[in-house]
């Protein structure tokens, strides 16, 4: 069954769209090229809310930008947010390289952090945000709009297109005896 097409971005539908997200210095920290686009089921909390707010109603080819304050984007940095933990409670292959996040159990409760540093016994993480305390910007391009499909709107994300099928392979030649020639 085709996928059908769509006017707007609204809720239940899937959004391809390039977007660069800058710092409030306008440093780039992420980006998603025409070349690779984000794709996403809007309206399913896979975007910052102040995000998807922007895109509501978009339609293809409309460029924008928004910029959205700290407590929209990443929130405000916590006080006290660092914490030092055993490099050896780590998941196994792990490499703590600072930015990367991992989650970690703080008074019973998991929560997200990001490495700060590590040394070869310990690994400091922070419970903030690297990008908190910041305005950010996104400076995006709605590429395409169709409407979700039932497995995806079960799942609650985007699920690749079927596969084509394959060409059967052809049945070996038999092989000739040289006596007959």
């Amino acid at each position: 069954m085709p996928r059908e097409k769509a006017e707007k971005v609204a809720d239940n539908r899937i959004v391809t769209l390039t977007f660069t997200l800058e710092d409030e210095e306008g440093e780039r920290v992420t980006a998603f090229p025409p070349a690779e686009p984000y794709v996403y089921l809007h309206g399913h909390g896979q975007l910052l809310p102040a995000f998807e707010e922007a895109l509501d109603g978009r339609e293809i080819g409309e460029r924008f930008e928004v910029t959205v304050p700290p407590d929209e984007a990443f929130g405000t940095k916590r006080p006290d947010p660092e914490r030092v933990i055993p490099r050896d409670a780590l998941p196994p292959g792990l490499v703590p390289a600072r930015g990367v996040q991992i989650a970690i159990v703080d008074d019973g409760v998991s929560l997200p952090a990001w490495v700060v540093r590590a040394t070869d016994a310990h690994v400091v993480v922070s419970l903030s945000h690297p990008w908190a305390n910041g305005a950010v910007k996104m400076v995006a391009e709605v590429l395409k709009i169709r409407e979700a499909d039932a497995d995806e709107l079960e799942e609650g994300r985007v699920t690749p297109p079927p596969s084509p099928p394959t060409a059967p392979e052809a049945a070996p030649k038999p092989e000739r005896d040289e006596e007959e020639e």
